[in-house]
């Protein structure tokens, strides 16, 4: 399965609540370092392949709109699991909003996938003026169905309904961009 080879950017472990541990400064520079290490651009896009068939989902956007995944066949479909929390995700994000710029003209279809309170999450994305649509993901049904574990994932799925790539942790845009064209865009 083509994946960056640098270390991916751990998401926050979710305590049950009323059950939270105390936290140390010691864990809490380990856990900023770790976040931080290895989540810079890599060198080169990974060559497509076939992770298999897209998994079908359906979510909500943050405008209240229902997307089905299969409904967007005879499309390349990015999916960019996001948090507003995560400084590679921050950095990320106006990558992916030019790349929706200069590709949704041209048959793409971006998708930013979010699992906070959808308040929060539109709040970020209306204040930074993102214009790609974000679907909200607040059960974690997408990200257990594409294995996401960290943040940023990006999914390019091609028209045929295929997963061709999987970006994990920062990705450099010209990486995405060379994805897009290997898959005809």
């Amino acid at each position: 399965m083509p994946t960056m080879s640098r270390p991916p950017c751990p998401t926050p472990r979710r305590e049950p609540a009323g059950t939270a541990r105390p936290r140390h400064p010691a864990a809490a520079v380990w856990l900023l370092a770790l976040a931080f290490a290895g989540c810079r651009p890599g060198a080169n896009a990974p060559a497509p392949g076939d992770l298999g068939a897209a998994p079908d989902f359906t979510l909500i956007t943050l405008e209240r709109e229902a997307v089905t995944l299969s409904s967007l066949r005879g499309k390349i479909v990015l999916l960019d699991f996001w948090a507003s929390w995560c400084p590679p995700c921050r950095a990320s994000l106006p990558h992916i909003e030019s790349i929706h710029r200069d590709y949704r003209e041209k048959g793409l279809a971006v998708y930013g996938i979010n699992d906070e309170d959808p308040g929060l999450a539109r709040s970020f994305v209306q204040t930074n003026r993102y214009s790609f649509p974000t679907l909200s993901d607040t059960d974690g049904v997408a990200a257990r169905t594409f294995g996401v574990t960290a943040l940023p994932t990006t999914i390019l799925i091609d028209a045929d309904g295929v997963v061709r790539y999987r970006f994990v942790g920062l990705t450099a845009e010209p990486q995405m961009r060379d994805a897009l064209r290997q898959l005809g865009l």
